[in-house]
């Protein structure tokens, strides 16, 4: 690579790395959006994995658009192989059904600019579903960020990733099915990253049922817990961490619990006892360590919803 390919006027190229599946309804205001950014030193690379609408024939009619075609094989492998043909000194990896906000590509850049070597910047996204905008903000403090990210997710667009930080990590785990995103995080943390909030609005996601969304999954009890004791494995462990991790599967238990499905519930929630057997609770509220105690989790999740009621109320 050279400093042409990264570098346009003294400003740093970014590429925008663009996952697609079946997104003919959407793909062409996730594409605007970027075209109309302030930033002008952008390179778009739109990697589509196997559509069979008219996705690809839409991609066609956007010359300064690079298009590259995969065999399905989801999200994370196509922006893998993006990252192979990028050529930006920063990454902005965008699913084909959201777009950028207003000059955040400009505003991200500039900031990012102003960190450290081992620094990277994010900010917070807007979510519209019905017609309607909410704000999602995820602010983390600078004090074992591994550890927060463990039960917290910044999503994959909002940080400004730098291109030769992802290659040297190995970007995607693509043994993953599912919590790639999740998993790179934590990688990076890991490894001495810090991320690092800038209060600015990245990109709005578009939340609906689309059944062609190409990170879409069901609960399956089996595949959650292969999953998530593989991410865990990858790291080293120590009781603060195994705390950490508790919580993230008592919170998976009860999702299933939620879903009326008690057995597999009680599995998972198994697994985070053997995780922490003294403090595997000890992050939630103390009304919820000793409902639990007391009634057991199924019973805690109807004294939650009381409790909760009656807070609303009072």
């Amino acid at each position: 690579m050279t400093i042409q390919d990264t570098l346009v006027n003294e400003q740093p190229l970014v590429s925008i790395i663009i996952p697609c599946y079946n997104s003919e309804k959407y793909i062409e205001k996730c594409i605007e959006s970027i075209i109309n950014q302030s930033y002008e030193h952008i390179e778009i690379v739109i990697v589509d994995d196997g559509s069979t609408d008219n996705t690809v024939e839409i991609l066609k009619t956007y010359k300064n658009v690079r298009v590259y075609s995969q065999v399905n094989s989801g999200a994370c492998v196509a922006r893998n192989y993006g990252l192979t043909k990028c050529k930006g000194y920063y990454v902005k990896f965008l699913d084909s059904d959201d777009f950028l906000n207003t000059d955040s590509i400009s505003l991200q850049v500039d900031f990012a600019e102003s960190l450290q070597d081992m620094q990277i910047a994010y900010g917070y996204k807007e979510v519209l579903f019905n017609d309607k905008i909410s704000i999602d903000k995820e602010i983390l403090d600078s004090t074992n960020q591994f550890r927060q990210l463990i039960n917290r997710n910044i999503v994959t667009t909002l940080p400004l990733h730098k291109r030769k930080v992802l290659l040297e990590t190995g970007a995607f785990d693509e043994q993953l099915k599912f919590r790639q995103e999740w998993d790179l995080h934590l990688k990076l943390a890991k490894n001495g990253h810090t991320f690092i909030y800038h209060d600015t609005s990245i990109y709005t996601q578009v939340m609906h049922d689309n059944p062609n969304r190409i990170s879409a999954r069901k609960l399956n009890v089996s595949k959650e817990i292969e999953n998530l004791d593989y991410i865990r494995s990858k790291y080293d462990s120590n009781e603060e961490n195994n705390v950490a991790w508790a919580h993230k599967y008592w919170n998976l238990g009860r999702q299933f619990l939620k879903l009326k499905r008690k057995k597999d519930a009680d599995s998972i929630f198994l697994i985070a006892r053997d995780i922490s057997p003294h403090n595997y609770l000890s992050m939630y509220p103390k009304f919820y360590q000793l409902a639990v105690r007391y009634a057991g989790p199924l019973l805690s999740e109807k004294l939650v919803r009381l409790y909760t009621s009656y807070k609303g109320d009072s």
